[in-house]
């Protein structure tokens, strides 16, 4: 079962501004990495759902899957990854957007 959390965030004088985040139960995190690349996942250490929520390195890599970042930025973020696996970088480069100077 899915949650909703309220957090609080710049409370002004009068008031609190109140924003509600979705925090999802693990079945939904990373959706398109766990479909698309689930080597990467593994690679993390991240298979069995442990952690998956609160990864960034997931956070990320699903974005560049689900084609939100472009390849050379990626290129220059897979270093700091810590997944040694040059099967997993390509099956992600694949779904990664064009490079930035491409979208000029």
């Amino acid at each position: 079962v899915c949650t909703w959390l309220a957090i609080s965030l710049t409370p002004c004088h009068s008031h609190p501004k109140i924003f509600l985040l979705l925090m999802c139960c693990s079945y939904h995190q990373k959706y398109q990495l766990r479909q698309m690349v689930p080597e990467a996942l593994e690679k993390l250490g991240l298979r069995s759902g442990g952690g998956i929520k609160e990864s960034t390195v997931a956070a990320k890599l699903n974005g560049y899957v689900s084609g939100f970042g472009p390849e050379d930025a990626f290129e220059r973020e897979w270093p700091s990854f810590g997944i040694d696996s040059d099967e997993v970088k390509g099956m992600i480069l694949m779904r990664c957007a064009p490079s930035s100077d491409e979208w000029s």
